[in-house]
C-alpha cells in the first residue's frame, strides 16, 4: 500500500501547490495500518476510510464507475469470442483487455459529478437520490447542518466490528497534518489528538 501511496504522490506531484489530495479508502487492513496512515502524512495526502459497508452507497468508483465498466468488459468479452474460431478467449487476451478498457474507461468518466453526489467534493447539495434516502434527508438538498460532534466511539462505528483499531493513533498523523496546513495558512485551529 505505500508502493500505491508513493506512485500516487508522483502522480500528484503538478497538482500540489494548489490542492489537497484526499484518498477515499474502504476498510481493508492494509489500508488501515498505521505505517500507512503515516506514509500518507509523509506525502501529503489525506486518507479517509469509508464506512464499513458502504462502499456501494458513498464509494465514487462503486457509484459511478463499476457496473458501466462491467458492462463494457461483458460486450468485449462476447466480441473476443466471437472473433475467435474456438470461441474461446486466453487469459492473455482478456487480461490486455481487460487493463485496456479498465484504463479507457476509467479515464472516460467525468469524476467531478461522481465525488458531488457521494458528498465528496466539499459540496454536499448534490447527493445522489439514493444516498439522500439512504440517509433519511427528506428534501432534495443535501446534508444539513444538524451534525453530531464526532468522537472516538462514533468514528470506531466506521471501521468494522471486531478490528482492533487505535483510533487516536490513527487519525493522528491526518490530524497533525491539518494542523500544519491551517497553521501555515494563518488560521488558528486546534483538534485534540487523543
Amino acid at each position: 500500500m505505500k508502493d500505491i501511496l508513493d506512485r500516487i504522490a508522483v502522480a500528484l506531484v503538478p497538482w500540489l501547490p494548489t490542492v489537497q489530495p484526499v484518498l477515499l479508502l474502504d476498510t481493508a487492513s492494509c489500508h488501515l495500518r498505521t505505517d500507512v496512515m503515516s506514509r500518507a502524512t509523509e506525502l501529503g495526502i489525506w486518507l479517509v476510510p469509508i464506512p464499513a459497508s458502504a462502499t456501494w452507497l458513498v464509494n465514487p468508483l462503486d457509484t459511478a464507475a463499476f457496473a458501466g465498466y462491467k458492462r463494457q468488459l461483458r460486450r468485449e468479452y462476447l466480441r473476443l469470442r466471437l472473433q475467435s474460431p474456438e470461441g474461446n478467449v486466453s487469459l492473455e487476451v482478456w487480461y490486455r483487455a481487460v487493463i485496456l478498457h479498465g484504463a479507457t474507461f476509467l479515464r472516460g468518466k467525468r469524476w467531478k459529478r461522481a465525488f458531488q453526489m457521494v458528498g465528496a467534493s466539499g459540496d454536499q447539495n448534490n447527493l445522489s437520490l439514493s444516498l439522500r434516502k439512504h440517509l433519511g434527508l427528506e428534501t432534495e438538498q443535501g446534508v444539513g447542518a444538524d451534525v453530531q460532534a464526532l468522537n472516538p466511539e462514533a468514528i470506531q462505528q466506521v471501521f468494522p466490528r471486531g478490528r482492533r483499531l487505535n483510533v487516536a493513533a490513527y487519525l493522528r498523523p491526518l490530524l497533525e497534518a491539518a494542523q500544519r496546513r491551517l497553521n501555515t495558512q494563518d488560521n488558528i485551529v486546534s483538534f485534540q489528538v487523543g
